[in-house]
């Protein structure tokens, strides 16, 4: 008479000790190589957004950031909630443009006199973030969008850059921080300069 095994109590494979066989070698760098050569059409394909960016919107935004800023500190303390506040208010002013350009395995982002010369899908370099503190900035690519992670002492800001067909850009800002209860999250517009 047979007994049924219950699958939690069969045991996963041991990892082997053998070497890879030469063809698993070979699918793996085919495996490489094709995710490289999807980011390399990525990037080409994005090249087509090289230019400067301008802000279209204004109070309505203002408004939109004040709301996120006040669910991201709600939970706070009277005086942390604050200090916060101020603090976030005077780092999430909508720039009044962008200039970004993509070249090779580079992106080039530029924000008034900070500027952003990144590998795409490198290491994060050291540098000076949006307000003037030091970050590690790093680049990398979703699909048709670029994603740039600027990670500070105070926390963590992803600027995800969503490229639109008809020229215009949509910026979509999350900050996160371990001061903060909730992350900050919001939206802005932009077009291309002709």
């Amino acid at each position: 008479m047979r007994h049924a095994v219950s699958s939690s109590c069969v045991k996963p494979p041991t990892p082997s000790r053998r070497r890879a066989r030469p063809l698993t070698k070979v699918r793996n760098a085919i495996v490489v190589t094709a995710f490289i050569a999807t980011g390399v059409q990525a990037q080409a394909s994005l090249s087509e957004y090289n230019g400067v960016y301008l802000y279209v919107r204004g109070n309505a935004d203002r408004t939109h950031i004040d709301e996120a800023i006040d669910n991201a500190t709600r939970d706070l303390g009277m005086v942390q909630r604050s200090v916060a506040r101020k603090r976030l208010r005077e780092s999430t002013q909508p720039l009044p443009r962008f200039q970004v350009y993509f070249e090779s395995d580079h992106v080039l982002l530029r924000f008034g006199e900070r500027e952003f010369d990144l590998v795409v899908d490198g290491p994060p370099v050291r540098m000076r973030g949006l307000s003037g503190d030091s970050v590690r900035a790093a680049a990398h690519i979703e699909g048709h969008d670029l994603v740039q992670t600027l990670q500070g002492d105070r926390g963590t800001r992803y600027l995800e850059y969503l490229f639109h067909q008809d020229g215009s850009v949509s910026l979509r800002t999350r900050i996160e921080s371990k001061h903060l209860p909730h992350h900050v999250s919001f939206t802005l517009r932009y077009q291309r300069s002709r």
